[in-house]
């Protein structure tokens, strides 16, 4: 809580420091400590805010700093969240991960861990093929600075949910990403997605169903709806197959359009696997069972079945007469 010296380099000072929250559970406070650059800042430094996150036994009086939470700008308490049923609940958090930069807002929590009688931010299942998953959280928003790059706009819908029943929650969230081409063509990248907590990690579902979709949109939105995702049917992008495919998959490599890399592929694999050598899949579909399709140069189409995107049942070429073939050696 000891304001900083001035500085003689040109770096900004925070000579003001305040408790910004503290939670406390059983002998253990998570305390947020915010950093300004004085009690009332001029207008120009007014953003120069940020939070660090800290544990305090009250019982040793030992302060222990939280790992990834020294600089949490504009940091913004949203809601306690209960993820494990016979846990105490995290608590639920906005941030932007800079200042004077191109940031991004990221949803994140801390939790409680009881074993060890400490405070720590709960760590996330990273997806490489949704960039918007993090280690320490879920980018909400993004700062788009117009010609930087390809991104047009990025908006998102997010919310802690109770979808599973038995007094456990999850995050959900929707995000729709508008890049434009080389050529000038518009892609739109529409995602929902699921994090729920599962050995310590909130783990990450794509959904795929334009149902659960719009279930979950209608969740988020409330009865007011006024953001602009909540304007969009549920099928605005999901009725396009390879839009699909692009929303589940955003920064697959191209597709293959030979039999090669299907045949290279043996044993116990998973989807992202699938993927990850063999490229986006052009179409999909399925509930309990779920299939992708790929379009060949030669006119032939690869089915592969799914039972989870875990697990790959099986990988079946149809040649333009309709005949069948499996393309896995262990078929």
């Amino acid at each position: 809580m000891q304001p900083d010296a001035a500085r003689t380099d040109g770096s900004t000072a925070f000579g003001y420091k305040f408790l910004e929250r503290v939670g406390l559970i059983d002998h253990s406070a998570l305390v947020i400590v915010t950093h300004k650059t004085s009690q009332n800042p001029k207008e120009e430094d007014g953003g120069q805010r940020f939070s660090s996150a800290f544990g305090f036994n009250l019982e040793t009086g030992v302060i222990t700093r939280i790992g990834h939470a020294d600089e949490m700008w504009h940091w913004k308490f949203k809601r306690l969240a209960q993820f494990e049923r016979d846990a105490a609940p995290d608590v639920a958090f906005t941030y932007l991960s800079c200042w004077e930069c191109e940031p991004v807002e990221l949803l994140s929590t801390i939790y409680y861990d009881a074993a060890n009688k400490t405070w720590a931010m709960r760590e996330w299942q990273m997806d490489k093929m949704i960039w918007w998953t993090g280690r320490d959280g879920l980018v909400v928003d993004a700062d788009i600075l117009e010609g930087a790059d390809d991104t047009v706009s990025f908006t998102c819908l997010y919310g802690v949910l109770d979808l599973r029943g038995a007094h456990a929650q999850s995050i959900a969230s929707r995000c729709r990403e508008l890049t434009e081409t080389s050529n000038s063509k518009t892609i739109a990248t529409d995602v929902t997605v699921l994090y729920s907590a599962d050995e310590g990690r909130l783990k990450i579902r794509p959904v795929t169903s334009v149902k659960e979709v719009a279930e979950i949109t209608a969740r988020l939105c409330g009865p007011k709806g006024s953001k602009p995702l909540c304007k969009l049917p549920a099928a605005s992008t999901y009725n396009s197959p390879q839009l699909t495919m692009l929303g589940m998959f955003p920064t697959a490599r191209n597709t293959r359009r030979d039999t090669g890399c299907f045949r290279a592929l043996h044993g116990d694999f998973s989807i992202y696997t699938l993927v990850d050598r063999c490229g986006r899949p052009d179409a999909g579909g399925g509930t309990t069972l779920g299939f992708f399709e790929y379009h060949l140069e030669d006119g032939s189409k690869v089915t592969v079945h799914w039972k989870d995107m875990q697990h790959v049942l099986d990988v079946v070429q149809s040649d333009k007469s309709g005949k069948t073939k499996t393309l896995l050696a262990s078929k």
